[in-house]
């Protein structure tokens, strides 16, 4: 299984692809549902474990919006 930082830079380096496919009228309306789903709902939750996958639920999408809003790669 992939630590974090080696699937953080599969998708740095697959930016292209991640681009392409969240361009497309079916991936723009994914991209808005699952913004919808987990970046726009609140991350707090009593339970430290839901509280934690609901952190990484959003830090998911978040990164690839940032993928698909950077123009030429990663800084």
């Amino acid at each position: 299984m992939a630590g974090i930082e080696e699937t953080a830079n599969k998708l740095r380096r697959s930016q292209a692809q991640v681009r392409l496919c969240f361009s497309t009228p079916a991936g723009i309306e994914t991209l808005a549902l699952l913004k919808d789903l987990f970046i726009d709902q609140a991350l707090f939750d009593t339970n430290p474990q839901i509280m934690a996958h609901n952190v990484g639920k959003h830090d998911v999408v978040k990164f690839i919006i940032e993928l698909t809003e950077q123009e030429n790669g990663l800084t």
